[in-house]
């Protein structure tokens, strides 16, 4: 494979089973206010107790990224977007109500309630932890000092370096840097040897990066994590567009069966 710089690849997963709710063309209950990440922590958990309501579909990544489908059939909390769409929570044409946002963040309470009990929001904390972006975006850098740099510097450090080792390798730019490009089809073995050779010392290249910050928020309540094997209860918000919003509505681990012989 011909490459002209070093390409760096993280694969950037988030395994999430995003779930959503009926749907309604009424759209008077979208608000266009900003977040800042604490609001919006503040704000969902405040939901979450029942204190007030006031989440709307501006407060999500998605108009429908709004929960979990927390009932009989499904006390894992987790329900994927086909199921979804089969259930009739879903449709790729409408966008969610504000009644179907209350009444998944009620079933989210009455799951916290359930295992916590019914004090379980007298003392709401929290732990912050930095996650991967469910997004990658590709950036310049030079590899030297790790510092982001532009496209066109990028290309103006490679094409330097490899000035450098075609003349240490007495060969023709030209020809070599089009055979790097794309531009020359034909296999050459010896420029392939060169550029494996050569190719670790390139001083720019590019790399996949987080394409926004990404927090988990782990909750306690009234200092417990878990209870009767149930617990790390948590979501996931973004910094998307300068704006914290959520992208992943409450999560829980819970108890693990044992094998039946």
């Amino acid at each position: 494979m011909k490459k002209l710089f070093i390409i760096l690849v993280a694969i950037l997963t988030l395994v999430s089973s995003v779930v959503v709710f009926a749907t309604t063309k009424d759209t008077s209950f979208l608000q266009e206010k900003k977040m800042n990440k604490e609001e919006i922590i503040k704000k969902y958990i405040n939901n979450l107790s029942g204190k007030t309501f006031d989440l709307n579909a501006s407060d999500f990544d998605q108009p429908y990224n709004i929960g979990y489908q927390m009932d009989e059939k499904d006390t894992s909390g987790q329900l994927s977007m086909d199921d979804a769409e089969k259930k009739g929570f879903f449709s790729k044409d409408n966008i969610t109500k504000k009644g179907d946002v209350q009444s998944a963040i009620k079933k989210q309470k009455d799951k916290i309630i359930e295992v916590f009990g019914d004090n379980a929001f007298q003392d709401v904390q929290y732990i912050e932890e930095s996650i991967q972006s469910p997004e990658g975006i590709e950036k310049c850098f030079d590899l030297r000092s790790g510092t982001e740099i532009s496209e066109e510097k990028c290309i103006e450090l490679g094409k330097e370096y490899w000035k450098s080792i075609c003349q240490k390798e007495s060969i023709d730019f030209d020809s070599y840097y089009s055979y790097l490009s794309g531009y020359s089809t034909p296999f050459n073995e010896n420029y392939e040897n060169i550029f494996i050779k050569y190719n670790p010392e390139c001083p720019a290249g590019r790399k996949y990066v987080d394409a926004y910050s990404t927090k988990c928020i782990h909750l306690k309540f009234n200092g417990k994590e878990k209870e009767n094997d149930y617990g790390d209860f948590r979501f996931i918000i973004a910094e998307k567009n300068n704006i914290w919003v959520l992208i992943d509505g409450i999560r829980y681990s819970e108890p693990i069966e044992a094998p039946v012989d």
